[in-house]
């Protein structure tokens, strides 16, 4: 599937999906949309398109309808915790965006019990209590936020080092 020129239509579910992405990064998002139904007609369960529409919805600014989606997302996927977080994240901003912010707090919250140590989730929350001039609960959602990053980084850093670091135990 070229970006310019004539474009294939696609005919898997794999195609559609790769497709429906470009066409979101291109900022086609009516076509992108139309590309995740697709997906969706091909595999219902797969929840990520849902979530992926509800994302363009919300950028242009169709926010109920993108709040309805993660919602169902929420519903239909439970089970899944990094789509659950994802959708709980982007709902909580959605609701943010309406005025929504007690709501809101409350997404990141379930977000949080979810993933203690979310950043996004932190930071986002921390957005929201600042938007409502609550700057000490703000400030401490800021200051978690990177102190967790910083931790999950080393974490990281240490286990990558550990494989590709370590001397042969023989040496």
């Amino acid at each position: 599937m070229a970006r310019k020129g004539k474009e294939k239509t696609p005919d898997t579910f794999e195609e559609w999906l790769e497709y429906g992405d470009m066409l979101y990064e291109d900022d086609r998002y009516e076509e992108a949309l139309s590309a995740y139904d697709q997906v969706r007609a091909a595999d219902a369960g797969y929840l990520h398109a849902l979530n992926r529409k509800g994302n363009i919805l919300s950028l242009i600014g169709r926010d109920e309808e993108a709040l309805e989606l993660f919602e169902r997302v929420l519903e239909l996927g439970p089970d899944e915790p990094l789509l659950a977080d994802v959708a709980l994240n982007n709902k909580a901003n959605v609701l943010r965006i309406l005025g929504r912010t007690e709501e809101a707090l409350v997404a990141y919250d379930r977000a949080l019990m979810i993933e203690p140590g979310n950043v996004m989730a932190l930071n986002n929350k921390g957005n929201v209590y600042s938007d409502l001039g609550r700057d000490e609960e703000a400030l401490e959602m800021y200051e978690k936020a990177p102190a967790i990053a910083r931790v999950v980084q080393h974490h990281r850093t240490r286990r990558s080092c550990a494989t590709r670091c370590s001397p042969p135990r023989n040496a």
